[in-house]
């Protein structure tokens, strides 16, 4: 009569180098979603503010419209176009007025891109700057 031999238990059980090995590809795979997640949440916000700022310039062109001349108090601004209140991610301004061109300023006041701002000018033409002051092709400036 033939017996059957039965391996030990331990020996279908994973060793210890390939639960390690497992989870570090978890570790590196939720590193990158949650990375991809935190720019795709700041890509929202910078669209947010792009928003702001359009409906800003509107206001800019309504402004010279009525006025003859533009306008740098966001105040007054918001009689000429229903302006948005500004969020609590950014600060907006108008720090550049002359007589046929503005630029409009969102600059980002919390998060790990503080200080880094958005400009438009006239025309809607948008640049993107980290906080140094370096001119990016995207938000957020990398």
């Amino acid at each position: 009569m033939q017996k059957y031999y039965r391996r030990p238990h331990a020996e279908h059980a994973f060793s210890i180098l390939e639960i390690l090995v497992i989870s570090l590809i978890m570790i590196v795979l939720g590193g990158a979603i949650v990375a991809n997640y935190i720019k795709s949440y700041e890509r929202a916000h910078a669209g947010k503010a792009v928003d702001y700022l359009n409906n800003m310039r509107n206001a800019q062109i309504i402004c010279i419209n009525e006025t003859g001349g533009f306008n740098n108090n966001i105040n007054v601004l918001k009689t000429f176009s229903p302006i948005n209140s500004p969020d609590k991610y950014w600060n907006y301004t108008v720090p550049k007025v002359g007589a046929t061109t503005f630029t409009l300023q969102a600059t980002r006041a919390t998060g790990k891109w503080k200080a880094g701002y958005i400009t438009m000018i006239e025309n809607g033409e948008l640049a993107y700057y980290n906080a140094g002051g370096a001119k990016k092709s995207e938000w957020p400036p990398e």
